[in-house]
C-alpha cells in the first residue's frame, strides 16, 4: 500500500486495506464509569455489541433506530395524545414536550419523561389555545437514539363558563313532516337526536354543566305547542334505531310555547356532560290543532 500524508482536516488518519480501526472495548458498566467523557468519545460496547459515542450529554447507540414522530390525536383544550413509530430494539422511549420548537424550556414533567415501551402517550395538564411541540428518543441498555423529528400540536380554544357554542349547522330547511324538533304536522311529536362527543368537542364545549339549549327556527306555524319538554342523556350510542330511555328532563313548560323565527332560547336545569359520551337530545310536545314548524339547526 502506498503511504500518504494525513488528510488536511485530520490530526490522525489510519490507512489500511487489510485491517480496520479497533476502538476501546468495554461493557456498559465500564463505559458509564468514564469520568467526564469528552463529546465525540467513541467506544465499542461489548454488552450489546454496538458502537457508542458520547454527544456531550448522553451516550448514543449507533444501531438504535430513531423513532418517527406522528401527528397527535385526541386533542382537547388541556391534553393530546403523542404518537410515534416503534423502534425494534428499543426497550422504552423518552418524551419531551415544550412550547418552544427549539426545546429551550420544557412543560413540567416532560423533560425526557420515560413513558415505557409504548408508541402513544397521553400528555395532560396543558393550557388551552396553546401550541406545543414534542419529540422522542428511543432507549435500550446500550444507550439512546438521536432525537426524532419535532411534531407541533395546538390545543383547542379555551373553554370558559357561560359561553354559547354552535354545534353543526347551518342545516337545510325542509317541509317534510317528520324531520324537525318543532314539526307539528301531527297532534303530538317526540324526537330524539344524537350529538356526538366529537361534534361537541369540535365546538369547544367543555365537560361540565349544560345550562341552555338554543334552537334556530326558520319558519313557524300555529298554534303554539303545549307540554313542551326537553330531555338529555349521556349515551354511548352513535346512531338511533329505537327510542332510548333513561333520559333526564331538563325543561318543561306548563304553558303553551310559541317559537319565533330565529334563535329560541330554553334555559334548562344543569345537565352534566362528561366530555366523552355522545349527547342524546329528546324534544316532545303536543298541540290541539295541526300546525307546522321548521327548524334547521340544533345547538
Amino acid at each position: 500500500m502506498e503511504l500518504q500524508h494525513p488528510h488536511g482536516s485530520a490530526k490522525l488518519e489510519v490507512q489500511s486495506n487489510t485491517s480496520g480501526f479497533l476502538p476501546p472495548r468495554m461493557t456498559t458498566t465500564e463505559r458509564d464509569a468514564i469520568a467526564s467523557p469528552a463529546p465525540g468519545l467513541v467506544i465499542y460496547n461489548t454488552t450489546c455489541n454496538d458502537i457508542n459515542f458520547f454527544n456531550g450529554t448522553y451516550w448514543v447507540a449507533t444501531t438504535l433506530g430513531i423513532p418517527l414522530g406522528m401527528s397527535a390525536s385526541g386533542i382537547t383544550d388541556v391534553q393530546f395524545t403523542a404518537n410515534w413509530t416503534a423502534v425494534p430494539t428499543a426497550t422504552n422511549y423518552l418524551l419531551d414536550v415544550s412550547t418552544s420548537p427549539t426545546f429551550s424550556s420544557f412543560v413540567p414533567g416532560y423533560n425526557g419523561l420515560n413513558v415505557g415501551n409504548v408508541v402513544a402517550y397521553n400528555v395532560t395538564g396543558l393550557a388551552c389555545g396553546t401550541t406545543y411541540c414534542y419529540r422522542l428518543r428511543a432507549q435500550n441498555p446500550c444507550g439512546l437514539s438521536n432525537f426524532s423529528n419535532v411534531i407541533s400540536v395546538n390545543t383547542s380554544a379555551c373553554c370558559l363558563p357561560n359561553q354559547v357554542r354552535t354545534v353543526g349547522g347551518p342545516g337545510v330547511a325542509t317541509t317534510a313532516t317528520n324531520e324537525t324538533p318543532f314539526s307539528t304536522f301531527w297532534h303530538d311529536t317526540r324526537r330524539q337526536y344524537i350529538i356526538t362527543a366529537s361534534e361537541l368537542t369540535a365546538a369547544n364545549i367543555c365537560p361540565g354543566n349544560l345550562t341552555a339549549i338554543y334552537l334556530n327556527v326558520s319558519a313557524t306555524g300555529s298554534p303554539c305547542m303545549s307540554g313542551l319538554t326537553i330531555k338529555l342523556k349521556n349515551t354511548t350510542s352513535a346512531t338511533l334505531s329505537a327510542f332510548e330511555g333513561g333520559t333526564t328532563t331538563v325543561y318543561s313548560s306548563a304553558t303553551p310555547v310559541c317559537p319565533v323565527v330565529g334563535w329560541n332560547t330554553y334555559g334548562i336545569l344543569p345537565f352534566y356532560w362528561d366530555g366523552t359520551s355522545n349527547l342524546l337530545v329528546e324534544i316532545c310536545c303536543y298541540q290541539p290543532f295541526f300546525s307546522h314548524f321548521q327548524s334547521n339547526r340544533l345547538v
